[in-house]
């Protein structure tokens, strides 16, 4: 891989008091900022590279962060006198890193020192990150809300691309509960059951949730819980063909609609490595409904299919935690009049069961509630058109419980 060179000069100031220690003391840094040139170097070239971003990280951890164009002469002013690191970002018009180089100087009294950074040039990826408030790269905005906020990622994320393994994320910042890896390329899926099969692993194992989603039309979609070890395994999403309703009910037309990978990766996940998943229609299932769960990185509901393909069971350890099924189409000329949902016996009985519906129009909105017996439940609801986008979507059913216990859902329907 080729690299560049960074050179960062490092110039110190007299003391204002002779009575100052020297670890007190505080220096400029002046940093020379590479030009551009078309030189190549792996899928990322110089001439990608539009803005640079250094940061200056004392014994203290204080960073200290400036940016500026390429040719250009960064300035510090009063950095402490001791040793420092040295990062620089070198970032594309995306804001995203295309190159990085790290290393650490001392900062001495009245004396300058020279500094030198070779920063490699980056893989590209097949994945970018978001977050609960949007895409970490502007140019992915069309897969968001129109209204959806967007913020850099890039220091809260340690994100990183192999022409061999794929890409590696791990979540730095633990103020943010999970970040999404998202697939950039957009899957179609037609009138066909399919699958979508993928490669991932983790530095130590650990669980995550991976969504299969259309971020256009739906606010959640069907999830694969993941036990990742250190090496490579492969995992398969089933994905049903989405089928349109109407007043009568479940029509036989399907829809068809472009749905991306999402990994949930939370701080306590170490570093998730992804390779680029493709379709497998010869994997597909019939299954007519999709299991999901909410927050996207709980740990606190376990999925898993039943017997064939004929019902899921959610297990709660946590009350707080979203169970539900996702991929209930509708528009505003084809609400149907009734829904239900039906279950088999749970592992205890008395537990209240309360719904919700998720709408990408009014996010999370309870709909009722039932009390499991011993021989499962029956909840029924009527859809009210106010709580859905204009256009159509794929909205959720979801629920929570009482107390932690397995709840098995048999069946999903229209009236």
């Amino acid at each position: 891989m080729k690299k560049f060179t960074v050179s960062f000069f490092v110039i110190s100031l007299f003391l204002m008091s002779c009575m100052q220690h020297a670890s007190d003391s505080d220096a400029d840094v002046r940093v020379t900022l590479p030009g551009n040139s078309d030189s190549r170097a792996a899928q990322y070239t110089l001439s990608d590279i539009s803005s640079y971003e250094v940061i200056i990280t004392n014994e203290d951890g204080e960073p200290t962060a400036k940016t500026g164009a390429p040719g250009e002469t960064i300035y510090f002013e009063r950095i402490s006198v001791g040793q420092i690191t040295v990062d620089v970002f070198a970032l594309d018009e995306s804001d995203y890193a295309g190159a990085h180089g790290s290393t650490t100087a001392t900062v001495k009294k009245d004396e300058t020192t020279d500094v030198n950074i070779a920063a490699s040039l980056l893989y590209k990826s097949d994945f970018f990150i978001s977050g609960e408030d949007g895409a970490w790269l502007a140019q992915y905005s069309t897969y968001f809300k129109k209204d959806a906020k967007f913020k850099s990622y890039r220091n809260d994320v340690e994100f990183s691309a192999s022409a061999t393994d794929g890409t590696s994320v791990r979540l730095v910042n633990s103020d943010i509960p999970y970040v999404y890896v998202n697939d950039i390329t957009k899957y179609s899926v037609n009138s066909s059951n399919t699958a979508l099969k993928f490669s991932a692993k983790a530095s130590e194992p650990t669980a995550v949730n991976f969504y299969f989603q259309d971020t256009e039309h739906e606010p959640l979609g069907i999830v694969r819980q993941c036990e990742l070890g250190t090496d490579f395994n492969e995992y398969t999403i089933h994905i049903p063909v989405r089928q349109k309703t109407s007043g009568g009910g479940v029509t036989s037309d399907p829809v068809s609609w472009r749905g991306i990978l999402r990994a949930a990766v939370s701080s306590g996940n170490g570093t998730v490595t992804i390779q680029k998943p493709e379709l497998d229609a010869s994997a597909a299932s019939g299954s007519g409904w999709n299991p999901t769960c909410y927050p996207p990185n709980t740990a606190g509901v376990k999925v898993s299919e039943g017997n064939g393909t004929s019902y899921y069971s959610f297990t709660f350890s946590d009350t707080q935690a979203y169970g539900g099924l996702c991929g209930l189409y509708t528009e505003p000329s084809r609400i149907p009049p009734n829904a239900s949902i039906s279950g088999g016996p749970s592992t205890a009985e008395n537990v209240t069961i309360t719904f919700y519906l998720y709408t990408l129009k009014n996010g999370i909105q309870e709909i009722g509630i039932t009390t499991t017996t011993a021989n499962g439940f029956y909840f029924s609801f009527t859809p009210d058109i106010e709580m859905f986008a204009d256009n159509y979507e794929f909205a959720a059913v979801l629920f929570r419980v009482s107390e932690p216990t397995t709840v098995q859902i048999t069946d999903f329907s229209f009236s």
